[in-house]
């Protein structure tokens, strides 16, 4: 069935119509968005006709304003950068638009695909001159101008006949017809492609400067991948096999195998894999092999059906007027798929973030990667070709899945040279092969590398295309992109990205790779000072300082919602209580301090689920998060020294800091921040003044606020936990702060946290409180430089702690679980460690002089320069161990102990005489 179109007979000013569709053209070209919306009015009021309205003139409406919409959306992309003038661009653009035909016929293919119509066939020969003579510099090859062109043709016919439902009833009705259905999903698919492909091809990657318009297309490399084969024979014996390969090839090769429908990609924070999925996801659309959906999790309700849950996001996210694509669809696009011979991918990126509480995070991703299985296996029972690729950090894929699934998880690989042990067996892969005791069997590993790409150097390459991309003139790469020294910011894709945006690419990178949060101070001091430049920032008095405040009260609010999103809701009291005094109160009251103004000063975008915003780049929310702490920490000190009281200090920090544990990432930034301070002779009094405020909350605990009121025991005792551990954690960065030689006879009380316990039982109460909040490996456990003499801390669960610099002189830690805690630098002297468990810990520059390890273990744990003088080994566990560096030792110590041959003696030890040395075990 076809419809037809003809122009308007009696149409009074024709030439009207064209100079508005020109006009409309012009004033996207110069990003007058609002001059845009205007003439687009105007040019569809003008193309209506005034006499004659019949559905065939309607239908040359459509036509001629989708022809004016794809133009605009063709020349309107960021690096078409066109200098003419509008009265030089007019003529130009008025023979593009002369080009519609006077009448044809509509068929239900040309509503879902206009490139295929014949009204466009001369446009689509003459876009390509018109592109290149209005924006001669751009860069782009023919053959992307005319894929773009056709792209946005195919959004501009949806776009003009939603944008005027009535007017276009009759091509509506047409297009919900039955013999349309086909075209109808087709385009859905084509509308969620340019969704796609907008994000890897259009828009740009993070920048501080708007006029850097680099897109990931344009600086993407192929990530390399590495997975692992294990094989167990009948003696028990494990031989584990490390396949790597290129990440694209690898996850193609197993697309077109027939069985095994899921895979998980794993990978650290800014190691590229939402990167990957964009890129295989734009790759996949080119090569037109799969119909592919693209699911962001951070925006997916996780329901026990994954179905259902899925048909609720593809609705929620449908768009049909968004010119740049749709994320969603109209109806769930698995109930196409026994109808199409194409078959489908679905795409599931942040596997971490389906949860913004991270207690049930653990559980949740693995019941959502059951989920997925379920449903995949639903879609093959009923004949649909379905895969699924899960994405998400280290940890939250190996938790989703169980010990037999290993092999569906690719890691993704970090961009500098390789070596073998870079991809090993992580602890957290292979740990559940422990014995009750936590040993674990010996592993003999593999390597296959067939296309040679171990050694290769990946940076180099990045450089190259984002040199080319952005335009510089720099014949040879920095020697920070490399350098070994930076391998805190040289080695994934985004923090590489911020270092060469930054300042410290070039010059003082040797400062950034002691501390990265020098980058990222001056990438948004960088966008301070360009938002300073316009409206609404250069009309407000707003300065640096308090710019970076109001970013950070945007972290907190975003931490709360578990590290992106941050709503009106949760700014505002945020934003209120931060700061004191009259000056913040002025600030609060400007019109740009609400959370919209100040969301857009940054990358963000808006959440439509939660009306927020959320960080694009999620580590600069985590970096703001570190220095809210720090910030707050310091306010909180100065205020104390004058006029404040411990309980009112502690009332602000837990309406600050009480709903989220502190992550990794962030405790990292705010170690980073305490470090860049440039004055560490004011960090002693600031620490004993915090101190106070905890010994105070040790007695007292935190002030019940009116808003908790209404809250349950249990969740009053989770805001309480989250609040203690963060202010536990920030005075113990503080401490670390304060300069010291880092052997452990060199740190005494004045560079640690001296709290008041009120009993020697106090530091194990608070332990156990705070280790419910630690079930989640993605939590820290970093207690360093405390002061714990004389602690009851008898069977303390301290697994995978950092305790580096503290004192446990005289302390009683029998029994206690130090299992591959860090507890160098420590006092370990006269502590009692009978029956304790230091198997695989770090116990480096420690003193352990006088200690009891009767019947301990401290097998595989690590010493260097330690001292063991006069430590009681009865009995004490030390297999394969290496105690070569270790001082204080003797041959009537050692001849105690439980060893084997591959226990490591000093040099100034007699092997010949300690008896176990020459016995097999």
């Amino acid at each position: 069935m076809s419809i037809e179109f003809e122009k308007p007979t009696k149409q009074r000013d024709h030439i009207k119509l064209l100079e508005l569709a020109v006009q409309m053209i012009t004033k996207a070209v110069g990003s007058d968005m609002i001059g845009t919306a205007f003439a687009a009015e105007k040019l569809f009021k003008a193309a209506t006709g005034k006499d004659t309205d019949t559905q065939a003139n309607r239908n040359w409406v459509w036509v001629t304003q989708t022809l004016a919409e794809a133009t605009r959306a063709v020349l309107q992309h960021p690096r078409l950068h066109c200098e003419l003038t509008e009265a030089e661009l007019t003529p130009r653009l008025m023979a593009l638009i002369k080009t519609v035909p006077d009448q044809g016929q509509i068929e239900p293919v040309h509503l879902m695909n206009p490139t295929v119509h014949p009204a466009f066939a001369m446009a689509k020969t003459q876009i390509v001159d018109i592109v290149r003579g209005v924006c001669p510099e751009h860069g782009f090859s023919d053959a992307v101008i005319t894929q773009k062109f056709h792209r946005a043709l195919m959004v501009a016919g949806t776009t003009v006949a939603a944008a005027h439902p009535d007017y276009f009833e009759g091509l509506n009705q047409a297009l919900s017809a039955p013999t349309a259905i086909p075209q109808k999903r087709a385009h859905a698919h084509a509308r969620h492609a340019r969704f796609i492909s907008r994000m890897f091809v259009s828009d740009p990657i993070f920048s501080p400067d708007e006029d850097e318009t680099v897109s990931l297309s344009e600086v993407y490399i192929h990530l390399r991948s590495y997975w692992h084969h294990r094989v167990e024979d009948k003696d028990d014996n494990v031989t584990i096999t490390t396949h790597l390969g290129d990440l694209h090839e690898t996850v193609a090769q197993w697309l077109q195998a027939p069985e095994d429908p899921l895979r998980l990609i794993a990978g650290g924070p800014g190691s590229g894999k939402s990167s990957f999925a964009k890129a295989f996801a734009h790759q996949m659309i080119q090569e037109e092999s799969h119909r592919v959906v693209f699911v962001e999790l951070q925006h997916f309700t996780f329901e026990t059906n994954t179905y259902d849950a899925l048909s609720t996001y593809v609705r929620r996210s449908n768009n049909n007027t968004e010119p740049d694509g749709s994320a969603g669809f109209y109806e769930n696009p698995l109930d196409w798929a026994a109808d199409d011979d194409t078959p489908v991918l679905l795409i599931f990126d942040g596997l971490d973030e389906l949860s913004a509480d991270d207690t049930e995070a653990r559980s949740l991703t693995k019941q959502f990667v059951q989920g997925v299985n379920n449903l995949l296996g639903q879609q093959h029972m009923a004949n649909k070709k379905v895969k699924a690729l899960v994405l998400g950090r280290s940890t939250a894929c190996q938790d989703a899945l169980d010990a037999g699934q290993r092999e569906k998880l690719l890691h993704v690989a970090p961009i500098r040279p390789l070596q073998a042990s870079d991809l090993g067996v992580t602890d957290d892969e292979d740990r559940q092969n422990e014995d009750r005791q936590g040993n674990r069997p010996k592993i003999k590993q593999k390597l296959e590398d067939p296309l040679g790409i171990l050694g290769k150097e990946q940076r180099i390459g990045y450089w190259h295309r984002w040199k080319n991309a952005s335009n510089r003139k720099e014949d040879t790469p920095p020697e920070s992109l490399t350098h070994k020294d930076m391998s805190e910011l040289n080695v994934e894709p985004l923090l590489l990205h911020l270092l060469l945006i930054s300042d410290f690419a070039t010059t003082h990178w040797r400062e950034a790779a002691a501390n990265r949060n020098l980058v990222y101070n001056d990438i948004l001091t960088k966008i301070f000072k360009r938002n300073k430049t316009k409206p609404p920032l250069s009309k407000s008095d707003l300065s640096k300082e308090d710019f970076f405040r109001l970013m950070e009260c945007l972290s907190l609010s975003a931490w709360r919602g578990g590290g992106r999103t941050g709503t009106e809701e949760e700014f505002k009291p945020l934003r209120d209580a931060y700061r004191g005094g009259r000056k913040w109160e002025h600030i609060t009251q400007l019109p740009v301090a609400d959370l919209k103004s100040i969301a857009l000063q940054i990358h963000t975008r808006r959440d439509s689920d939660r009306q927020g915003f959320e960080f694009i780049h999620k580590s600069i929310g985590e970096y703001l998060a570190g220095r809210a702490l720090f910030e707050t920490a310091v306010d909180l000190a100065d205020e104390l020294e004058h006029r404040m009281k411990e309980v009112e200090a502690a009332e602000k920090w837990i309406k600050l800091f009480s709903h989220r544990p502190v992550t990794e990432p962030i405790l990292r930034f705010l170690k980073d921040e305490v470090r860049r301070y440039p004055h560490p002779e004011k960090l002693r009094g600031w620490l004993d003044r915090l101190t106070a405020v905890f010994d105070h909350t040790l007695r007292q605990g935190f002030p019940l606020l009116k808003e908790y009121s209404a809250l349950n025991y249990r969740d009053l005792e989770s805001l309480h936990k989250n609040a203690e551990s963060a202010l536990l954690m920030t005075l113990s960065c503080i401490a670390q702060g304060i300069p010291s030689s880092g052997d452990w006879s060199e740190i005494d009380d004045t560079m640690r946290v001296c709290i008041n316990w009120p009993t020697t039982q106090s530091a194990l109460a608070m332990f156990n409180r705070l280790n419910r909040i630690y079930l989640d490996d993605n939590l820290p456990r970093q207690f360093s430089r405390l002061n714990l003499d004389g602690q009851h801390l008898y069977g303390l669960q301290f697994m995978e702690t950092t305790c580096d610099g503290s004192s446990f002189i005289k302390a009683d830690l029998r029994f206690a679980n130090l299992f591959e805690c860090s507890i160098q630098n420590c006092n370990f002297s006269h502590t009692n460690l009978r029956n304790s468990h230091i198997g695989h810990a770090e116990l480096s520059g420690s003193n352990f002089s006088e200690a009891n390890f009767a019947e301990a273990s401290l097998e595989y744990s690590q010493h260097k320069n330690t001292s063991f003088e006069n430590a009681n080994l009865e009995k004490t566990n030390i297999m394969d161990t290496d105690l070569r560096t270790v001082q204080g030792l003797t041959e009537a110590q050692l001849s105690k102990a439980q060893c084997n041959q591959d226990t490591q003696l000093p040099q100034y030890i007699d092997a010949s005489k300690i008896p176990w040395v020459n016995e097999e075990e």
